[in-house]
């Protein structure tokens, strides 16, 4: 199987700023160059944001549980690319970013439980 180039970024739209002058924070997924973007519902003060290391600045609580959540979220994505990979799915940044949005295949888990369900419906 032909391994897959795979990137998370996380970066602010500075172009695009809020009324309060902050910037969105964005999620990009890259896999063999092409691209998704997310919007994570999350923004931040330009100047607390460091672009190198893809987070807030650690100043006070709130860009703590901001860095939290985006290391939350970069989990999630990882978690997603892992599982399609085991699987030998094919891998996509659109279909990593439709199973981050939860379109697509239910989770592994509830189809075992409807087939264990299923298959013991008899013995009730």
């Amino acid at each position: 199987m032909k391994r897959n180039y795979f990137s998370i970024l996380f970066f602010i739209k500075k172009t695009k700023l809020l009324k309060n002058g902050e910037a969105l924070i964005c999620l990009r997924i890259t896999v063999n160059d092409q691209r998704a973007e997310l919007q994570i519902k999350r923004s931040i003060d330009i100047r607390k944001w460091n672009s190198t290391k893809e987070s807030a600045t650690r100043k006070d609580r709130k860009e703590l549980e901001l860095n939290h959540y985006l290391e939350t979220l970069r989990g999630k994505v990882l978690q997603i690319h892992r599982d399609l990979e085991i699987d030998n799915k094919p891998v996509t940044a659109e279909i990593i970013k439709k199973l981050f949005y939860g379109e697509g295949e239910a989770p592994r888990c509830y189809w075992s439980l409807l087939k264990n369900i299923v298959e013991n419906a008899g013995n009730y």
